[in-house]
This record gives structure tokens, sequence and C-alpha cells, in this order.
């Protein structure tokens, strides 16, 4: 016979025993201390499912209270840490007891210029022999002046 998975299925499985046992009683002597047994295990299996169903239903309000409970109580961490906020300054490092971050000024960093990929590439010997670009300007050159 199959595994019959369920409590519910496997109760009504018993019952369904139990009750073509009484019907056939005539064909089956004998039959009354096992089917006595199954029902008094029908009854004490039933009886447990019933505490387990109350129990998780139990469980599962406590687990409701519980995170009722912690909201409330983080509210109230909320309202404990802004309250020693208006005691002590926003950034005085006594209120990290408390954990709450201070605020802090940020220093400023110097920004490092990286070489591009194509000046990093090429050799050190050509970048030294050769001469540097010439820098244009909107303003006469010494030579064109002399020539005047």
């Amino acid at each position: 016979m199959p595994q019959i998975e369920g409590h519910e299925k496997l109760f009504r499985d018993w019952r369904g025993l139990i009750a073509a046992c009484e019907r056939n009683a005539d064909f089956l002597p004998g039959r009354e201390p096992l089917t006595a047994d199954l029902v008094n295990f029908l009854e004490l299996a039933e009886a447990v499912k019933a505490q387990a169903d109350y129990l998780a239903g139990q469980r599962k309000a406590e687990t409701q209270h519980l995170d009722l409970l912690l909201d409330r109580g983080k509210e109230a961490a909320r309202k404990v840490r802004r309250y020693i906020l208006t005691v002590f300054d926003s950034r005085d490092e006594r209120i990290t007891q408390f954990g709450i971050t201070p605020f802090r000024t940020r220093v400023r960093r110097t920004a490092v210029i990286k070489p591009t990929p194509t000046e990093a590439a090429k050799p050190a010997t050509e970048a030294a022999s050769a001469p540097p670009p010439a820098e244009e300007t909107n303003q006469p050159s010494v030579a064109a002046e002399k020539a005047e």
C-alpha cells in the first residue's frame, strides 16, 4: 500500500479502516483488540494534532506580538538617540558611545593627475629627446618687432 502523506488523509484512512472492520465483523473474528488499539491511536493522534495546531496559532500570535514589541523598541531607541543629540553636539565624539555617528569634516584630497595610457607607453628616451611643443600666442614675436 502506498505511503499516505498528510495527517488528515491518514486519519481518514484509519477511520475508514475501523468502519470497514465493524461492517465486516462477522468475517473478522478477533479484530476487537487490533481495532481498539487503532481507535486509541487515532484519538491520541487527533488530540496531539489539535494541540499542535493550537500551538502553531499561538506561535504565530506570539511572533506577531514580538514584531510589534521590536517595532516599539526601535522607536523608543530612536527617541533616546534624538534626545542625546539635543544634549551633545552632533560633532561630539562622545555620541559614538550611544551608537550615533558624529558629523565629521571631510579632508579634501588633492587631485592626482595620472598620465594617459599613450604617454605611459612611450619609452623614456623618446620622451626625453623630443623637443617640447611650441606654444601659440596672439602676441607678435620679438623678431618681428626688431625687424620694424
